[in-house]
This record gives C-alpha cells, structure tokens and sequence, in this order.
C-alpha cells in the first residue's frame, strides 16, 4: 500500500494527517503516529496496520452503521455489496424507539461518480411522517434482509427558548458560580443545592434569567479527595455532596438523625467544615455521609408508601445504568476502604473488572443494602436539583438553571467501567503545543472510540446528555471542539507526539437537537481555542450557541464592536480557567502564574504584561467611545479596577449582540484568587476556594443591585 492510499485509509478511519496550529501553520503528524492511533483503537489487536483498517471500515456493511435525518428532509443513504436489481424491488423495514414497525418503498439511484462500483444510492419519503428519535433499519426483498443501520431522526436546529426566537426576541442575562464556593450560615462547608435554591429565586426578583455552575458530575464518595468536577466518575449522575441533608424528609422524621445532629461532636464537625478558609472535603465527606447513612437506615424501615414508590419510580426510570453507577460506588468503596491504590477499576483484581462477571454478580448479590444506599443519595441529589429547577422558573427566571457538561471521565470511573467498549484506553485526551503549553498538553482521561459511538447509537453521550438536561433550562457543552475532534496522545510519547482523530459533526449535533427538544433545554458549546474552520457554521445552522470571552475578543487596536457579537451565542468577561476580573486588571494573575512555575521564563511574563497593559487601554478606549465611562483614562491613570470601570465592563457586554450574557460572581465579590490554574495540580489548590463573604446576603449590597439594574436596562433597552 503507498502513503498516500494508506493516508487516505486512515483519514477514512478518522484520523488527520494533519492540522492548522494556533499560529495558523500547516502541520503534518507523523505517518507512526496515525498508525498508533489507529492500533490504539483496536488495543494494539489487529496483526497489522491493513487490518486494523479493514476493521474500521464501513465498506464491509451494506448499510452504514448509523444515518441521519432532519425532519421534512428526504433521507438516503449509500448501500454497499448488493444488487441493483435486488434494491429495485426492495422496501425499507423499520422498528421504531417506541417497539412500532413500519415500512415502505425505496427510491434507488446509480451514485454519481461512482461508476462500476458496488454502490448503490437509496432513499425514501422525507422524515415528517417519522417520530423524532433513534430507530432500527433495514431493507428487505422477497427473502432477503440487509444488515441493521441506527436510523437517527431530529428537529431542523436544537432547542432555543421561545423568549429568543420571533420577531423580536429578547436578550437574555444571567450570573454564574462555582456551587461548592458558596458560603452561607446554614450549609456544612460546601455550598449545596439549597443554596442555588435561594441565590436563583434572589436573582429571579432581580430580573435575572439564568444561573450557571460548574459541573456536579458524580465523582468519588469514598475518595474526597478526587473532587475536580472536570475529571468526574460519571457525567449521567450528580456529586452527592451538593445534597443538602436537612431538606431530606427523613431528616425531619428520624429520631437517630435529630440525636446526631445535636450531638456536640456532630456540631463541632458541621462548624470546622464551615469555618475552614477551603472546602474540607474530607471532612465535608464524612459530615454527610454519617447523616445520610442514618436517613438511608430510616428510610429503609418506611415500608410501603408514596415515598418508597417515588424512590422505586426513579430507580426504574434510571435503569440498567443507575444500578450499574450503584454498583460501582459499592465496589469502589469496598476496594478503597482496604487499599487506597485500588482507586478505580483498572486497578481492581481481574475478575471486578467486567461489570458483567460472575465475581460482580455475586458482589452485588452480597451487597444489595449499600447497593440501594447509592441508589437512595442519586435520587435525592435528583429530587433537588429539580426543585432549584422549578423554584427559579416558578420565581421568574427565563432559562433558569445553566449545567456546564466535563469534555471527559476520569479513566477509572463508572462511567467508563459501564461502557468500556466506547472508550480507547490506551490514549488520553489533551491538546497540541501552544504559546502557554509549549509541549502541548495531556488532561488525562480516555476518549470516545468514534467507530464504537456510533456502533452504539451514541448510547453512553446520549445518557449523558438527557440525564443533564432534564433537570437544566441549559447546559455548556464543555471544549465543544469535541465533537468534530480530539487531540489523541498514545500512552508513552507526550503531549506533542499526539494526533487529531475526528468524530461525526453532524451526528453528533443531530443527537444534541433531538434530546434539546424532549428536554426544552439550551445548547452552549465552549468553542474557544484553536477551533476547525467548519465548526462555527455548523454551530450556528443547528442552533448550538457559541461563546465570547470579552479578553478574547480584541481585533487589531480595538475590542470587537458590541454589534459583530453573534446573536446565537454566550458573552462573557472571563471563565473559570482565566483570572477574575481584579486580577486580569492588575496583572497579579501572571505573577501568580510565575510564583507556581506555570511561567518560568521573566521575559515571557513581561512580554504578557505589556500586552495586558495594551488590551487595557483597548477596553478604556471603547468604553469611553460607547459613553459608559464618562471622562477619557489612559492606562496610567486607571491602575486599579474601579466601579465605574467594572460597571462599564459589564454595560458594554450586555450592549453586545450575544443572545445571552452572564457574569461570574466572583467579579462581584472582588475576588483575586482563580478558582482554577491549568497547569497545576498539587502546587495550588484548585476546586477548593471559597467566596470571601456568604452568599445569603449577596442581593443587599448596593453596588451590585446599581449593577445589575444596570444589565437589565441595557439588555432590555
């Protein structure tokens, strides 16, 4: 086989030879790298490069592995390996999401182009007629039977509230947060769902839209100390630490929970968790866990009633993958207890490692109490984050709550324990080379096997999608880049020695439109960075809204005019990965960055200061020009962030385009510290600040309510 036949087969089989960098540069991947990534796809199983490409290839099925249509479009496809006269008098069998069976005729077609081949163009009526949903396919004629394609059906774009479609649609504004930051006089240590609760019926009087917050992905019960919210256990179900125990009905009920918590070495724990200056998720851990096991032993004994049937609802509902989410807390728990190296499947004995095993079978078998136990705290982690949902709509709010989804899991996770035939897990997902990372970088966790998504009808993405939105008036859509692709790193070479493997665009945003619609839900993609120049036109015709990072946003020797803001997209100042706005002003980010050695060249933080110092004026320049700052300041006369200036800031935002716009609370509480720092790990302490006053009060400040007046007269103006 010559290179370019064998390139043109890997590139069939998803991976790039090649790439645009940051710096717009033409770069080729090694022709050993495309051949790693493609054996890392198959485990390094396949005896050679040709048959790890035959593998991959569709050209083996008559019927690709899964098709998509847009409702009222015609749909077609190509079929492979079967006679044109045979397709002739064959009609399309279809089974239904529902169990329904259906079927009709077939329009053939010669495929143009294609002359002599096996290839043959089929198509049917347009989709109207279809029910929107997943579906099974085939083809049949006389006797004969095709093999089965997944037959995705979806609406025109995703799903966008009615407040932002029409002739005169409304731009929308909201506030965001890091959930576990928050303090407040009555949680225990950790900002919980009742605490979102309250801050979003608050900001509803204040004519706010939206509250976002980071991801609450499940992470590690019995290991607190894996609480980064983007390295989760599992993206379908929720942190259970944001439960908030005294809203729990057994809580009011249970005698052994009321003696616990008035026992003094209760109160003493509840009180250093919540004076502790970070969230001591140790002790935050053991607090809830000792009361949830008590309201878990009281509610075992309810017996039969409305309660144990809303629990037993949900656990139907939830299906195979609750019980297997369950199942793995159980194991994990038993595992870490005895030995802390044993911190997730991969390092399990043998036998634990297939969820399917005899040796799991009887585990669960053996452990159907504490089973039921992690059933118990998913279902009122659920139970909660809907009554924040309801509460924020019922108070006012527009969209309500804004759930952000991790790009990734953590590779010893359940969710990758549950579904690992859609993972490769010998590579880890990262980026390539850039200014700030210049030997690229590595995030850790395994990637989707693009073949296997669609093999499996996006099962493990779309349980993740539909268990987020169903309790979210929208969700972020974590280094949307993703779903067009993903920089691989093969195990063992770094960062820079990795390639891009690609994934199906369209499919995937077709799935993202269908569960938007069933859930009434928002779609937000995280497009920044290096991004493919195809990506933002998809985006923009499938509703997918954009982000716009006001830092970012500078073109030349000006900031981007308000107006060249795309209508279907987020503005913001800042995010959770960039400094806080006083920092950002100050430049004390970049000498923090210095300090932890993410910067370990002076020259380079000089020259980063010196370009701040420029994008500085840029936005002085512009707020001046656009009248929200009164009297013209050079750089040199505003050195400290000043009202007026953060004011104008968030006027200037709320004048852009963007449909929606929010803001990160921690520009209103003049906070210095980044709540995160890319590049570190143990060297600061990432996840685990607190806001510097409680949230209970956040609405009586009087500069902030002169703000936010402020954000709804110029959003509505």
């Amino acid at each position: 086989m010559t290179n370019p036949e064998r390139n043109q087969d890997l590139k069939h089989c998803g991976i790039d030879e090649s790439y645009i960098d940051c710096f717009g540069e033409h770069v080729r991947i090694p022709e050993e790298t495309c051949e790693s990534l493609l054996l890392v796809m198959h485990d390094g199983e396949p005896d050679s490069i040709e048959q790890g490409i035959a593998l991959r290839s569709e050209r083996a099925l008559q019927l690709p592995l899964l098709s998509v249509a847009r409702v009222s479009h015609q749909h077609g496809f190509i079929v492979t390996g079967v006679e044109r006269d045979r397709l002739v008098n064959a009609e399309w069998f279809a089974t239904l999401e529902s169990g329904k069976q259906v079927r009709g005729p077939l329009v053939v077609s010669d495929v143009e182009g294609a002359a002599g081949s096996s290839d043959v163009h089929v198509s049917f009526l347009g989709s109207a007629d279809w029910p929107q949903g997943i579906h099974q396919l085939k083809l049949r004629a006389g006797d004969w039977e095709s093999s089965s394609s997944h037959l995705l059906v979806a609406p025109e774009m995703s799903y966008q509230q009615p407040q932002l479609t029409g002739p005169n649609p409304e731009k929308l504004y909201g506030l965001v947060l890091q959930l576990y930051a928050l303090r407040s006089r009555r949680n225990w240590g950790i900002g919980d769902f009742t605490d979102l609760r309250d801050f979003a019926i608050a900001a509803a009087a204040q004519g706010v839209d939206t509250v976002g917050i980071n991801p609450i992905h499940a992470l590690f019960p019995s290991n607190p100390e894996a609480f980064t919210p983007y390295s989760p256990s599992h993206r379908a179900f929720i942190n259970i630490l944001y439960i908030d125990p005294e809203m729990v009905d057994e809580f009011t009920t249970s005698e052994a929970a009321a003696e616990l918590y008035a026992s003094d070495s209760f109160q003493q724990l509840i009180g250093a968790c919540r004076d502790s200056v970070h969230v001591d998720y140790q002790k935050v851990s053991q607090c809830k866990l000792q009361m949830f096991e008590v309201l878990y032993a009281d509610f075992v004994n309810l017996g039969a009633c409305a309660r144990r049937a809303s629990f037993d609802r949900f656990v139907a509902e939830r299906g195979e993958p609750l019980a297997l989410h369950a199942l793995y807390e159980s194991l994990y728990e038993s595992f870490f207890l005895s030995e802390q190296r044993l911190c997730g499947w991969r390092q399990w004995p043998e036998e634990y490692r297939d969820p399917e095993s005899p040796a799991v079978a009887q585990f669960a078998r053996s452990n159907q109490y504490r089973i039921g136990f992690f059933m118990y705290l998913q279902w009122l982690a659920a139970q909660q984050l809907e009554t924040v949902q309801r509460a924020a709509l019922e108070a006012g709010m527009k969209v309500g709550v804004y759930l952000d989804i991790a790009v990734g899991v953590d590779g010893g996770g359940s969710e990758t324990w549950a579904n690992q035939a859609a993972y490769c897990f010998g590579a880890s997902v990262g980026a390539p080379p850039d200014p700030m990372a210049i030997e690229g970088q590595d995030w850790g966790f395994p990637p989707f096997d693009p073949y296997k998504l669609r093999e499996l009808a996006y099962a493990p993405m779309l349980e993740n999608l539909r268990a987020n939105m169903k309790y979210a008036g929208a969700i972020r859509i974590d280094h949307a880049v993703s779903m067009l692709r993903l920089w691989w790193i093969p195990h063992g070479g770094g960062a820079r020695h990795g390639g891009y493997v690609r994934y199906q665009l369209e499919e995937i945003v077709a799935l993202i439109a269908l569960e938007s619609h069933r859930a009434s839900c928002l779609v937000i993609g995280e497009d920044l960075g290096t991004v493919p120049p195809e990506l933002p036109g998809v985006m923009d015709r499938n509703a997918l809204y954009g982000y716009r990072v006001l830092y970012f946003e500078m073109e030349g020797e000006r900031l981007v005019p308000p107006e060249n803001y795309p209508v279907k997209s987020l503005a913001t100042l800042n995010t959770h990965d960039l400094a806080p706005l006083k920092s950002w002003w100050d430049c004390s980010d970049i000498a923090l960055r210095q300090t932890l050695g993410v910067i370990n060249d002076s020259a380079v933080a000089e020259k980063m200061k010196g370009e701040r110092r420029h994008q500085k004026q840029l936005i002085l320049n512009a707020l001046h020009h656009y009248g929200w700052m009164q009297t013209f300041k050079t750089v040199d006369e505003a050195v400290a962030l000043t009202p007026e200036i953060n004011d104008g800031l968030h006027a200037y935002l709320c004048s852009c385009s963007s449909a929606v716009v929010v803001s990160q609370i921690e520009d209103w509480m003049h906070v210095v510290d980044p709540f995160n720092v890319p590049g570190t790990f143990r060297e600061y302490p990432n996840w685990q600040l607190k806001y510097p006053q409680e949230i209970d009060g956040f609405f009586e400040d009087p500069e902030r309510l002169d703000r936010l007046s402020l954000m709804r007269r110029v959003r509505t103006a």
